[in-house]
């Protein structure tokens, strides 16, 4: 098996077209093409449908990209290693939208690659909730209740963001304040996905107490579910700083004053190697150097 058609193949599909792969690749689409068709010879199966506009896996594909992303990048970082000292290549990184958009991810990315001109960056904030080794992520951006349990992965917790319910002032009007977190289940819940799936653990008048909401919506983003929260639809668990204008102008209050949750960590993990990249070595140590001089609250996820 030539390893260079399933790196195409791998670089196919992650791009979603050939010709985009071709791009990426500097090569005519028909040299893709023609890797592509060799290594479905070699395995005698067909790993593509290919559409008009997009390619997706077949079942025999989609296994084959599942066992081939970790020896891909194993032999990626190791010629990387091989071939120079200096950081360059490729940094894959996965990062929920809240953190992507805030000015500090941002200016820090673009003060790394001022350093780091070598490295490019792909930056995917769609994928954040995959597996970080089965997306083939060289470093991911997590809250670390989020990260599995894995001798594979290596996480390092970058800060801490206080976590209360908040709902809009119009809600509470209409809606009026819950006396204990045993009557939250009276009230709409607007849910951060990363926090759904298990009842809630909160902190009331010093007493710990697990609480069975009543969500009506859940949402991928937290700027969605402060929009929701804004527009009147309930109340949501949302980290402090996030709300810090809007509970200033009154538009946001505290659902339930007195009432914690366990704080959210914002967490950066990344594949246990044993050859890591320049390029992945360098960008570990400038955001951790990054953050010691940064605002807590500067990272939000």
């Amino acid at each position: 098996m030539d390893l260079n058609h399933l790196n195409t193949f791998a670089t196919v599909v992650r791009l979603g077209s050939l010709s985009a792969a071709a791009r990426a690749m500097g090569v005519p689409t028909s040299t893709v093409s023609r890797q592509l068709s060799r290594l479905e010879r070699t395995l005698g199966v067909d790993l593509i449908h290919r559409g008009a506009r997009r390619v997706s896996l077949t079942e025999a594909g989609a296994e084959v990209l599942a066992r081939s992303q970790q020896p891909l990048r194993e032999l990626q970082t190791l010629a990387d290693g091989l071939s120079s000292g200096a950081p360059r290549g490729t940094l894959r990184i996965s990062a929920p939208t809240n953190l992507a958009v805030t000015p500090w991810f941002a200016s820090m990315l673009v003060r790394f690659r001022r350093i780091h001109p070598a490295v490019r960056l792909d930056i995917d904030c769609a994928s954040w909730m995959h597996d970080p080794i089965e997306g083939g992520f060289d470093i991911c951006f997590r809250p670390m209740k989020t990260i599995p349990d894995s001798p594979d992965l290596i996480a390092r917790r970058l800060a801490s963001a206080d976590l209360r319910l908040y709902a809009s002032a119009a809600y509470v009007a209409r809606r009026g304040r819950p006396a204990h977190v045993h009557e939250l289940a009276g009230y709409d819940m607007i849910a951060a996905r990363m926090l759904h799936g298990q009842p809630m653990t909160l902190r009331f008048a010093e007493t710990i107490v697990q609480v069975e909401p009543t969500v009506v919506a859940i949402g991928d983003d937290l700027s969605l579910v402060l929009s929701m929260v804004r527009a009147g639809a309930g109340y949501a668990v949302i980290p402090t700083p996030v709300v810090a204008e809007p509970l200033a102008s009154g538009e946001i209050v505290d659902f339930l004053p007195g009432c914690s949750l366990p704080p959210l960590e914002p967490t950066m993990v990344w594949p246990r190697r044993r050859f890591e990249a320049p390029r992945v070595r360098a960008f570990i140590d400038f955001v951790i150097a990054d953050l010691e001089s940064a605002a807590p609250s500067s990272l939000l996820i």
